[in-house]
């Protein structure tokens, strides 16, 4: 694994690169030698921010971490990356290693262990007996939640993508359609044309 380090408007001792490295590192087992790593660190508001990004096996992997301790910053951001490994080790499985997953006995990891995707236990069923909505039922549904975006989704999906919200944002504003979408008086994105005013 190649590794590089970035540093913004901070200046760091030799012993934080050669921890950072030895850290991102141990990555280097989910992919080998064919892998490119770099890490940016910068202090903001006395934080001591550390932001990853993994390139491998023709996917990124990204997290950036803010901690009160650089060190910790790295650990926790290096932790964010094998996790993300970890949650989709079967769709990777053909891009990884062979041996990526099996662990060697002097082998310290800190991200815990999470069930494969894909695997699943059945713990009980429930049925519903479900009819067709009206358009007036049906309204008031979509008006709480046409054209909006689940925050819980939004916050998980950012999780994953080691985004923060406020840049996840950033980006979709970038790819709203103008022609569907407009902001309100708060900048939130509204339609334009809701399909409960229409055939008024």
């Amino acid at each position: 694994m190649r590794f590089q380090y970035t540093e913004k408007k901070v200046t760091l001792p030799e012993n934080v690169h050669k921890y950072a490295e030895k850290k991102v590192m141990k990555l280097e087992r989910f992919f080998g030698t064919d892998a490119d790593a770099l890490v940016t660190f910068s202090v903001e508001k006395n934080r001591n921010n550390v932001e990853i990004t993994v390139h491998a096996a023709n996917t990124y992997f990204r997290a950036s971490e803010s901690t009160s301790d650089m060190f910790a910053s790295i650990d926790a951001a290096v932790a964010t990356i094998e996790r993300q490994i970890r949650k989709n080790k079967t769709r990777l499985a053909r891009r990884l290693r062979q041996d990526a997953f099996v662990r060697t006995p002097d082998e310290t990891s800190f991200a815990p262990e999470e069930p494969e995707e894909g695997t699943f236990e059945l713990v009980r069923t429930k049925k519903f007996n479900m009819k067709p909505m009206t358009r007036e039922e049906a309204i008031p549904i979509i008006k709480a939640r046409d054209g909006k975006l689940d925050p819980l989704c939004v916050r998980d999906f950012c999780d994953f993508c080691g985004y923060t919200e406020s840049e996840f944002w950033a980006i979709m504003d970038k790819f709203y359609n103008r022609d569907l979408f407009e902001k309100n008086d708060c900048g939130e994105w509204q339609l334009k044309h809701p399909i409960w005013e229409e055939n008024k």
